[in-house]
């Protein structure tokens, strides 16, 4: 059965306060959220957007920081922005607590004036662009290809509409999906919403489960012609410009 209830706006209260930034997000869990699926996500996030000691470095959706501290460590200037308050005013509690030199900015992904044409060479994107319909993805799309300089890569990671799981999570058959997630693409969508921009190159990579048993499995079975989207569980996506 498809949902018919509407689904809440990324900014709705009732998913996006405090705690949610502070307990739920990054809540390690054996199974919903075990630890080899923030490895992965980070691991692979890293061997894209190749992050040099000089770099200016942005990651949108930062939530309450935890990975623009990480990058804090391995780049010249790492700033991340979030559009709630909430999430701000954590991040920034963390970074004075490990005297990181981390900035946080609140702000919309579709408005990024308060930063330059070409003054960042690497942008971010974890675990946002499913929780952004099109048409504002069309605009921060847009925003991420103006303050990128010449060379620079935008990195992004998000879950797959192809996969069995989220094909599931659709139908509310037998899993429901997540409140904030209401545009969950496959690579072809992201493909054409990237098209838009004249980047120099563009790669879409599919990654597999990150249970073990269950990730060599997918990680053959993706490959097979007709059947394979169903095993792409994450979407990779590097954009240089």
């Amino acid at each position: 059965m498809q949902r018919t209830d509407p689904a809440p706006p990324p900014t709705d209260p009732r998913f996006y306060g405090a705690d949610y930034y502070a307990r739920q997000l990054h809540a390690r869990h054996w199974f919903r959220n075990n630890p080899a699926k923030f490895q992965s996500r980070w691991d692979n996030a890293l061997r894209l957007l190749q992050p040099g000691a000089g770099d200016t470095v942005l990651e949108l959706g930062c939530a309450a920081g935890e990975h623009t501290l990480q990058l804090a460590r391995l780049v010249g200037r790492a700033v991340g922005l979030d559009f709630s308050p909430d999430a701000i005013r954590l991040a920034r509690v963390a970074a004075q607590a490990q005297g990181s030199r981390a900035e946080f900015v609140q702000g919309d992904v579709r408005d990024l004036s308060a930063f330059a044409n070409a003054s960042v060479d690497k942008l971010l994107a974890l675990d946002l662009f499913e929780h952004v319909e099109d048409d504002a993805l069309r605009a921060a799309l847009l925003e991420m290809h103006r303050v990128l300089r010449p060379g620079g890569r935008l990195v992004v990671y998000t879950p797959s509409a192809s996969h069995y799981v989220e094909r599931m999570k659709a139908r509310n058959f037998v899993l429901r999906q997540l409140p904030g997630h209401i545009a969950v693409r496959d690579g072809a969508a992201y493909g054409a919403l990237l098209s838009a921009q004249p980047w120099s190159s563009l790669r879409i990579e599919y990654l597999p489960s990150s249970y073990p048993l269950i990730g060599r499995v997918e990680r053959w079975l993706m490959r097979v012609p007709l059947v394979g989207g169903l095993f792409r569980f994450r979407i990779l996506i590097l954009a240089t410009k």
